[in-house]
């Protein structure tokens, strides 16, 4: 059967037909330089050329951090904690808290957060609530967390 034999023969001619008009069309879209943009209002569709960038997005400097009571200190690390310098409670117990306080709701508001005691081994209720820009967490034995 020679017929079926050049059914299945491939096609060079139109596959590299296929390959030089795509070529010659990402070339073409490649070298142009200029870009064409296309608005609709209603039925009347433009062709508009632009060769200005878009301007970069501004960029937003995050809010300094609140002013802490006078002998706390930032913990290293991580944002948003701080404790008593020479107090009971730890950074890593501050971060617990403030891990805790955080998964209950968003920053701000007034609820019981369970920090993790490493030295302990327990977990420790920590009673917070707002304070101006902070939010003041109390608990255990005279424990202090700033949170921010």
């Amino acid at each position: 059967m020679v017929a079926d034999d050049a059914d299945n023969a491939p096609a060079p001619k139109r596959r590299r037909g296929l390959v030089v008009l795509l070529a010659a069309i990402f070339v073409g879209l490649g070298a142009g330089g200029v870009v064409a943009a296309v608005k609709s209002n209603g039925s009347d569709t433009k062709a508009a050329e632009s060769s200005t960038p878009a301007p970069p997005p501004s960029v937003v400097a995050p809010p300094a951090p609140p002013k802490l009571p006078a002998g706390a200190k930032r913990c290293p690390g991580v944002t948003g904690v701080a404790v008593p310098a020479g107090h009971l409670a730890s950074c890593r117990f501050a971060i617990s808290v403030r891990t805790a306080y955080l998964k209950g709701g968003p920053m701000g508001g007034k609820r019981v957060a369970n920090g993790w005691a490493p030295q302990q081994k327990v977990r420790i209720p920590m009673n917070c609530a707002p304070r101006g820009k902070l939010v003041v967490c109390r608990g255990g034995s005279n424990s202090v967390v700033y949170l921010y």
